[in-house]
Protein backbone atom coordinates (compact mmCIF):
# COMPACT_ATOMS: atom_id res chain seq x y z
CA UNK A 1 0.00 0.00 0.00
CA UNK A 2 3.11 2.13 -0.48
CA UNK A 3 2.83 2.87 -4.20
CA UNK A 4 2.52 6.69 -4.99
CA UNK A 5 0.98 8.50 -7.99
CA UNK A 6 1.27 12.05 -8.39
CA UNK A 7 -0.26 14.23 -11.77
CA UNK A 8 -1.94 17.64 -11.82
CA UNK A 9 -5.83 18.43 -12.85
CA UNK A 10 -6.96 21.63 -13.93
CA UNK A 11 -7.97 23.28 -10.93
CA UNK A 12 -11.33 24.15 -12.42
CA UNK A 13 -11.95 20.91 -12.73
CA UNK A 14 -11.48 20.36 -8.51
CA UNK A 15 -15.26 21.11 -7.70
CA UNK A 16 -16.41 18.41 -10.12
CA UNK A 17 -13.83 15.97 -8.92
CA UNK A 18 -14.42 16.35 -5.03
CA UNK A 19 -18.27 16.57 -5.77
CA UNK A 20 -20.92 17.70 -3.73
CA UNK A 21 -19.73 17.62 0.01
CA UNK A 22 -17.23 15.51 -0.85
CA UNK A 23 -19.16 12.53 -1.94
CA UNK A 24 -17.41 12.09 -5.27
CA UNK A 25 -13.97 11.47 -4.11
CA UNK A 26 -15.02 9.60 -1.38
CA UNK A 27 -16.17 7.19 -3.86
CA UNK A 28 -12.86 7.03 -5.58
CA UNK A 29 -11.39 6.39 -2.45
CA UNK A 30 -13.53 3.61 -1.49
CA UNK A 31 -13.63 1.76 -4.89
CA UNK A 32 -9.90 1.65 -5.06
CA UNK A 33 -8.78 1.76 -1.30
CA UNK A 34 -6.57 4.39 -2.16
CA UNK A 35 -5.74 7.57 -0.06
CA UNK A 36 -6.09 10.97 -2.57
CA UNK A 37 -4.66 14.19 -1.44
CA UNK A 38 -5.26 17.13 -3.43
CA UNK A 39 -3.16 20.40 -3.18
CA UNK A 40 -3.52 24.00 -3.42
CA UNK A 41 -4.04 25.38 -6.84
CA UNK A 42 -0.75 26.83 -8.02
CA UNK A 43 -0.96 28.60 -12.03
CA UNK A 44 -4.55 27.07 -12.46
CA UNK A 45 -3.76 23.58 -11.91
CA UNK A 46 -3.95 21.16 -8.83
CA UNK A 47 -1.47 18.17 -8.14
CA UNK A 48 -3.01 15.26 -6.65
CA UNK A 49 -1.19 12.42 -4.83
CA UNK A 50 -2.67 9.12 -4.73
CA UNK A 51 -1.38 6.26 -2.11
CA UNK A 52 -2.54 3.00 -2.09
CA UNK A 53 -1.48 -0.68 -3.84
CA UNK A 54 -0.15 0.15 -7.92
CA UNK A 55 -3.82 -1.05 -9.22
CA UNK A 56 -5.58 0.83 -6.66
CA UNK A 57 -3.72 4.13 -7.80
CA UNK A 58 -3.72 3.31 -11.20
CA UNK A 59 -7.93 3.24 -11.09
CA UNK A 60 -8.00 6.11 -8.58
CA UNK A 61 -5.98 7.93 -11.06
CA UNK A 62 -8.07 6.33 -14.43
CA UNK A 63 -11.39 7.86 -12.42
CA UNK A 64 -10.13 11.31 -11.29
CA UNK A 65 -8.78 11.81 -14.97
CA UNK A 66 -12.05 10.60 -16.56
CA UNK A 67 -13.98 13.26 -14.61
CA UNK A 68 -11.53 16.03 -16.01
CA UNK A 69 -12.01 14.49 -19.98
CA UNK A 70 -15.85 14.82 -19.34
CA UNK A 71 -15.65 18.52 -17.95
CA UNK A 72 -13.47 20.02 -20.41
CA UNK A 73 -15.72 18.05 -23.17
CA UNK A 74 -18.64 20.60 -21.70
CA UNK A 75 -18.25 23.77 -23.17
CA UNK A 76 -20.62 27.19 -22.21
CA UNK A 77 -21.21 28.91 -25.62
CA UNK A 78 -22.37 32.56 -25.89
CA UNK A 79 -24.21 33.17 -29.88
CA UNK A 80 -26.01 36.21 -30.59
CA UNK A 81 -29.45 35.52 -32.20
CA UNK A 82 -31.88 38.73 -32.77
CA UNK A 83 -34.85 38.41 -30.18
CA UNK A 84 -37.05 38.28 -33.16
CA UNK A 85 -36.23 34.69 -34.24
CA UNK A 86 -36.27 33.75 -29.96
CA UNK A 87 -39.96 32.29 -30.65
CA UNK A 88 -39.43 30.56 -33.73
CA UNK A 89 -36.28 28.47 -32.18
CA UNK A 90 -37.80 27.59 -29.40
CA UNK A 91 -40.99 26.16 -30.76
CA UNK A 92 -44.51 25.46 -29.29
CA UNK A 93 -44.21 24.05 -25.80
CA UNK A 94 -39.75 24.07 -26.68
CA UNK A 95 -40.46 21.60 -29.18
CA UNK A 96 -38.00 23.08 -31.85
CA UNK A 97 -35.33 23.45 -29.08
CA UNK A 98 -36.07 20.02 -27.96
CA UNK A 99 -35.44 18.85 -32.18
CA UNK A 100 -32.26 20.88 -31.88
CA UNK A 101 -30.60 19.08 -29.82
CA UNK A 102 -31.71 15.50 -30.77
CA UNK A 103 -31.04 16.40 -34.45
CA UNK A 104 -27.51 16.89 -32.96
CA UNK A 105 -27.56 13.27 -31.36
CA UNK A 106 -27.75 14.89 -28.20
CA UNK A 107 -30.15 14.16 -25.58
CA UNK A 108 -32.46 16.94 -23.94
CA UNK A 109 -33.57 15.24 -20.82
CA UNK A 110 -29.79 15.39 -18.98
CA UNK A 111 -28.25 18.51 -18.04
CA UNK A 112 -24.38 17.20 -17.74
CA UNK A 113 -22.05 15.13 -19.10
CA UNK A 114 -21.73 13.22 -22.37
CA UNK A 115 -25.03 14.14 -25.10
CA UNK A 116 -26.15 16.90 -22.55
CA UNK A 117 -27.08 20.26 -24.12
CA UNK A 118 -28.86 22.61 -22.86
CA UNK A 119 -29.70 26.26 -24.61
CA UNK A 120 -30.78 29.15 -22.53
CA UNK A 121 -32.88 32.02 -24.29
CA UNK A 122 -32.79 35.15 -22.31
CA UNK A 123 -36.75 36.41 -20.96
CA UNK A 124 -37.88 39.07 -22.84
CA UNK A 125 -37.55 41.63 -19.94
CA UNK A 126 -34.00 41.16 -20.41
CA UNK A 127 -33.94 42.88 -23.82
CA UNK A 128 -30.97 41.01 -25.03
CA UNK A 129 -29.73 38.96 -27.79
CA UNK A 130 -27.33 36.23 -26.10
CA UNK A 131 -28.53 32.81 -26.74
CA UNK A 132 -26.25 30.40 -23.89
CA UNK A 133 -25.52 27.12 -25.12
CA UNK A 134 -24.13 24.54 -22.43
CA UNK A 135 -22.90 20.84 -22.53
CA UNK A 136 -21.06 18.07 -24.39
CA UNK A 137 -18.94 20.26 -26.92
CA UNK A 138 -19.89 17.96 -29.85
CA UNK A 139 -23.59 18.20 -29.27
CA UNK A 140 -22.96 22.18 -28.30
CA UNK A 141 -20.81 22.79 -31.80
CA UNK A 142 -23.84 20.97 -33.75
CA UNK A 143 -27.08 22.58 -32.29
CA UNK A 144 -24.97 26.09 -33.00
CA UNK A 145 -24.29 25.42 -36.65
CA UNK A 146 -27.54 24.37 -37.09
CA UNK A 147 -28.67 28.07 -35.13
CA UNK A 148 -27.05 29.95 -37.04
CA UNK A 149 -28.09 28.21 -40.64
CA UNK A 150 -32.10 28.68 -39.32
CA UNK A 151 -31.44 32.62 -38.43
CA UNK A 152 -29.68 32.86 -41.79
CA UNK A 153 -32.59 31.12 -43.81
CA UNK A 154 -34.54 33.07 -41.92
CA UNK A 155 -33.24 36.42 -42.33
CA UNK A 156 -33.75 35.39 -45.94
CA UNK A 157 -37.38 35.38 -45.62
CA UNK A 158 -39.75 37.15 -46.96
CA UNK A 159 -43.41 37.76 -47.82
CA UNK A 160 -45.16 38.20 -51.35
CA UNK A 161 -49.06 38.88 -51.83
CA UNK A 162 -51.20 36.77 -54.64
CA UNK A 163 -55.03 37.84 -55.56
CA UNK A 164 -57.51 35.22 -54.82
CA UNK A 165 -61.40 35.81 -55.46
CA UNK A 166 -62.41 36.20 -52.17
CA UNK A 167 -65.27 33.78 -52.85
CA UNK A 168 -62.47 31.13 -53.47
CA UNK A 169 -60.75 31.52 -50.29
CA UNK A 170 -63.07 28.49 -48.54
CA UNK A 171 -62.36 25.86 -51.44
CA UNK A 172 -58.58 27.03 -51.69
CA UNK A 173 -58.23 26.18 -47.63
CA UNK A 174 -60.25 23.16 -47.91
CA UNK A 175 -62.10 21.23 -45.44
CA UNK A 176 -60.91 21.62 -42.21
CA UNK A 177 -57.78 23.68 -43.32
CA UNK A 178 -56.67 20.06 -45.12
CA UNK A 179 -55.38 21.75 -48.50
CA UNK A 180 -54.44 24.77 -46.90
CA UNK A 181 -51.97 22.88 -44.74
CA UNK A 182 -50.64 20.25 -47.41
CA UNK A 183 -49.91 23.87 -49.17
CA UNK A 184 -47.99 25.18 -46.56
CA UNK A 185 -46.35 21.53 -45.89
CA UNK A 186 -45.22 21.34 -49.60
CA UNK A 187 -43.31 24.51 -49.66
CA UNK A 188 -42.10 25.51 -46.00
CA UNK A 189 -44.42 28.50 -45.83
CA UNK A 190 -46.72 30.20 -43.93
CA UNK A 191 -50.14 31.35 -45.99
CA UNK A 192 -52.50 34.05 -43.79
CA UNK A 193 -55.64 35.10 -45.64
CA UNK A 194 -57.05 38.14 -44.33
CA UNK A 195 -59.87 37.27 -41.78
CA UNK A 196 -63.18 39.53 -41.95
CA UNK A 197 -62.37 40.72 -38.18
CA UNK A 198 -58.84 42.19 -39.33
CA UNK A 199 -59.91 44.15 -42.68
CA UNK A 200 -59.60 47.57 -42.85
CA UNK A 201 -61.20 49.50 -45.48
CA UNK A 202 -58.14 50.20 -47.06
CA UNK A 203 -57.10 46.25 -47.30
CA UNK A 204 -57.14 44.34 -50.07
CA UNK A 205 -59.79 41.41 -49.04
CA UNK A 206 -58.68 39.36 -52.16
CA UNK A 207 -54.90 39.23 -50.74
CA UNK A 208 -53.24 36.36 -49.85
CA UNK A 209 -49.91 36.33 -47.99
CA UNK A 210 -47.11 33.50 -48.53
CA UNK A 211 -44.19 33.80 -46.01
CA UNK A 212 -40.81 31.87 -46.34
CA UNK A 213 -37.99 31.40 -48.02
CA UNK A 214 -38.09 34.02 -51.73
CA UNK A 215 -38.11 30.59 -53.95
CA UNK A 216 -40.46 28.66 -51.77
CA UNK A 217 -42.92 31.76 -51.89
CA UNK A 218 -42.65 31.75 -55.92
CA UNK A 219 -43.52 28.28 -56.13
CA UNK A 220 -46.73 28.07 -53.82
CA UNK A 221 -47.77 31.40 -55.42
CA UNK A 222 -47.66 29.45 -58.76
CA UNK A 223 -49.68 26.95 -56.62
CA UNK A 224 -52.33 28.57 -55.48
CA UNK A 225 -52.90 30.60 -58.88
CA UNK A 226 -53.31 27.07 -60.58
CA UNK A 227 -56.09 26.13 -57.66
CA UNK A 228 -57.91 29.31 -58.89
CA UNK A 229 -61.12 28.46 -61.19
CA UNK A 230 -62.60 30.51 -63.37
CA UNK A 231 -66.68 30.73 -62.24
CA UNK A 232 -69.88 31.74 -63.40
CA UNK A 233 -73.29 32.43 -61.63
CA UNK A 234 -76.40 31.32 -63.01
CA UNK A 235 -80.40 31.45 -60.95
CA UNK A 236 -82.84 28.18 -60.38
CA UNK A 237 -85.97 28.56 -58.69
CA UNK A 238 -85.86 28.18 -55.48
CA UNK A 239 -87.67 24.61 -55.37
CA UNK A 240 -85.23 23.11 -57.80
CA UNK A 241 -82.57 24.32 -55.02
CA UNK A 242 -84.30 22.89 -52.20
CA UNK A 243 -84.83 19.36 -54.17
CA UNK A 244 -81.20 19.29 -55.92
CA UNK A 245 -79.13 21.34 -54.40
CA UNK A 246 -77.09 21.66 -51.48
CA UNK A 247 -73.66 20.14 -50.74
CA UNK A 248 -76.13 16.73 -50.40
CA UNK A 249 -77.66 17.39 -53.03
CA UNK A 250 -78.07 14.79 -56.20
CA UNK A 251 -77.45 17.64 -58.86
CA UNK A 252 -74.57 19.47 -56.73
CA UNK A 253 -72.82 15.59 -56.45
CA UNK A 254 -73.41 14.92 -60.01
CA UNK A 255 -71.91 18.21 -61.07
CA UNK A 256 -68.74 17.63 -58.26
CA UNK A 257 -68.13 13.90 -59.80
CA UNK A 258 -68.65 13.76 -63.54
CA UNK A 259 -67.10 17.64 -64.03
CA UNK A 260 -64.75 18.43 -61.29
CA UNK A 261 -66.93 21.91 -60.88
CA UNK A 262 -67.64 23.24 -57.79
CA UNK A 263 -70.83 24.64 -56.77
CA UNK A 264 -72.35 27.06 -53.64
CA UNK A 265 -75.25 29.07 -53.59
CA UNK A 266 -74.51 32.76 -52.76
CA UNK A 267 -77.91 33.53 -52.53
CA UNK A 268 -81.08 31.63 -51.61
CA UNK A 269 -84.46 33.28 -51.19
CA UNK A 270 -86.59 32.56 -47.95
CA UNK A 271 -88.94 29.77 -48.61
CA UNK A 272 -92.25 30.66 -46.71
CA UNK A 273 -92.70 28.85 -42.78
CA UNK A 274 -93.72 25.61 -42.99
CA UNK A 275 -93.96 23.63 -39.73
CA UNK A 276 -95.38 19.78 -38.97
CA UNK A 277 -97.75 19.59 -35.91
CA UNK A 278 -95.41 17.65 -33.79
CA UNK A 279 -98.86 16.87 -31.66
CA UNK A 280 -100.39 15.70 -34.58
CA UNK A 281 -102.10 12.85 -33.60
CA UNK A 282 -103.60 11.40 -36.65
CA UNK A 283 -103.01 7.98 -37.98
CA UNK A 284 -101.32 8.57 -41.23
CA UNK A 285 -97.58 7.66 -41.25
CA UNK A 286 -96.62 9.42 -44.30
CA UNK A 287 -97.95 13.48 -44.80
CA UNK A 288 -97.90 14.75 -48.43
CA UNK A 289 -97.45 18.42 -49.67
CA UNK A 290 -96.36 20.10 -52.59
CA UNK A 291 -93.53 21.90 -51.91
CA UNK A 292 -93.90 23.88 -55.55
CA UNK A 293 -96.99 25.74 -54.57
CA UNK A 294 -96.04 27.91 -52.31
CA UNK A 295 -92.40 28.80 -54.38
CA UNK A 296 -93.27 30.41 -57.11
CA UNK A 297 -91.25 33.43 -58.40
CA UNK A 298 -88.58 32.83 -55.54
CA UNK A 299 -85.09 31.82 -56.51
CA UNK A 300 -81.19 30.75 -55.53
CA UNK A 301 -78.23 31.87 -56.97
CA UNK A 302 -75.55 29.58 -57.97
CA UNK A 303 -71.92 30.40 -58.49
CA UNK A 304 -69.89 27.32 -60.33
CA UNK A 305 -66.10 27.49 -60.32
CA UNK A 306 -63.69 25.56 -62.61
CA UNK A 307 -62.57 25.34 -66.05
CA UNK A 308 -64.52 27.75 -68.92
CA UNK A 309 -65.44 24.44 -71.10
CA UNK A 310 -66.86 22.48 -68.24
CA UNK A 311 -68.60 25.19 -66.95
CA UNK A 312 -70.30 25.71 -70.36
CA UNK A 313 -71.77 21.99 -70.01
CA UNK A 314 -72.99 22.16 -66.48
CA UNK A 315 -75.25 25.42 -67.06
CA UNK A 316 -76.81 23.50 -70.26
CA UNK A 317 -77.40 20.61 -67.38
CA UNK A 318 -78.65 22.64 -65.05
CA UNK A 319 -80.67 24.52 -67.85
CA UNK A 320 -82.02 21.15 -68.78
CA UNK A 321 -82.50 20.03 -65.14
CA UNK A 322 -84.76 23.45 -65.17
CA UNK A 323 -86.84 22.87 -68.39
CA UNK A 324 -87.90 19.45 -67.59
CA UNK A 325 -88.06 19.40 -63.85
CA UNK A 326 -91.23 18.27 -62.53
CA UNK A 327 -93.29 19.37 -59.62
CA UNK A 328 -91.66 18.35 -56.65
CA UNK A 329 -93.09 16.92 -53.41
CA UNK A 330 -91.96 16.44 -49.68
CA UNK A 331 -93.22 13.93 -47.90
CA UNK A 332 -92.99 13.24 -44.06
CA UNK A 333 -93.23 9.95 -42.43
CA UNK A 334 -93.69 9.55 -39.27
CA UNK A 335 -91.15 6.95 -37.49
CA UNK A 336 -89.67 6.58 -34.07
CA UNK A 337 -86.74 8.58 -33.08
CA UNK A 338 -84.99 5.19 -31.88
CA UNK A 339 -85.07 3.81 -35.54
CA UNK A 340 -83.77 6.74 -36.91
CA UNK A 341 -80.13 5.61 -36.77
CA UNK A 342 -80.91 2.50 -39.04
CA UNK A 343 -81.78 5.15 -41.95
CA UNK A 344 -78.92 6.76 -41.44
CA UNK A 345 -76.62 3.40 -41.46
CA UNK A 346 -72.68 3.17 -40.40
CA UNK A 347 -71.45 6.74 -41.27
CA UNK A 348 -74.08 7.41 -43.12
CA UNK A 349 -73.63 5.05 -46.12
CA UNK A 350 -77.38 3.85 -46.12
CA UNK A 351 -79.22 7.38 -46.05
CA UNK A 352 -76.44 8.34 -48.71
CA UNK A 353 -77.36 5.16 -51.03
CA UNK A 354 -80.76 6.33 -50.47
CA UNK A 355 -80.25 9.76 -51.95
CA UNK A 356 -78.02 8.15 -54.86
CA UNK A 357 -80.61 5.99 -55.99
CA UNK A 358 -83.44 8.05 -55.96
CA UNK A 359 -81.74 11.51 -56.46
CA UNK A 360 -84.17 12.67 -53.17
CA UNK A 361 -83.44 14.79 -50.16
CA UNK A 362 -84.00 13.07 -47.44
CA UNK A 363 -83.31 14.70 -43.99
CA UNK A 364 -83.20 12.92 -40.54
CA UNK A 365 -83.81 14.84 -37.26
CA UNK A 366 -80.70 15.41 -35.28
CA UNK A 367 -79.65 13.15 -32.87
CA UNK A 368 -81.35 13.88 -29.73
CA UNK A 369 -84.16 14.82 -31.17
CA UNK A 370 -87.52 14.19 -30.10
CA UNK A 371 -88.62 14.70 -33.94
CA UNK A 372 -90.74 11.89 -35.71
CA UNK A 373 -90.88 13.38 -39.20
CA UNK A 374 -88.23 12.39 -41.90
CA UNK A 375 -88.63 14.43 -44.77
CA UNK A 376 -88.05 12.95 -48.12
CA UNK A 377 -87.97 15.49 -51.34
CA UNK A 378 -88.15 15.01 -54.47
CA UNK A 379 -90.54 14.11 -57.58
CA UNK A 380 -93.61 12.14 -56.80
CA UNK A 381 -92.24 8.68 -58.22
CA UNK A 382 -88.59 9.49 -56.91
CA UNK A 383 -90.05 10.23 -53.33
CA UNK A 384 -92.24 7.07 -53.11
CA UNK A 385 -89.16 5.03 -54.28
CA UNK A 386 -87.02 6.90 -51.40
CA UNK A 387 -90.37 6.21 -48.45
CA UNK A 388 -89.94 2.54 -49.79
CA UNK A 389 -86.14 2.17 -49.11
CA UNK A 390 -86.55 3.80 -45.49
CA UNK A 391 -89.52 1.26 -44.80
CA UNK A 392 -87.07 -1.65 -46.10
CA UNK A 393 -83.73 0.01 -43.96
CA UNK A 394 -85.87 0.12 -41.02
CA UNK A 395 -87.75 -2.63 -41.50
CA UNK A 396 -84.64 -5.07 -41.68
CA UNK A 397 -82.42 -3.47 -39.10
CA UNK A 398 -85.64 -2.90 -36.39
Amino acid sequence: HNHTVRFSVPAAALPHIVGKAGVRISEIKDESDTRIDLGDPSEGNVEVTVIGTRKGANAARTAIEAIVAEQESQVDVVLEVPTKHHRFLIGSGGARVRELVTQAGGNPDIMTGPDSCRIQFPRASDKTDSVRIKGDRAIVDAVRLRIEALVAERERMTTVSVSIPVSQHAFIIGRGGAQLKQLQDTHSVEIHFRSKVSRSTSDDPSAVNITGLPEACEACKAALLALVRDESTITVPLALHLRLGGRTGSLWRRIRNEFDVQVDAVRVDKAPAYRIDEANDSDESTVYRDTSSNLSGLSADWVLRGETSKLALVADLINREITNAESAVEARLRIEPRLHRHIIGKQGSTIAGIRDATGCEVTVPKRGSSSQWVSVTGTRSAVDQAIELVNQAVEERA
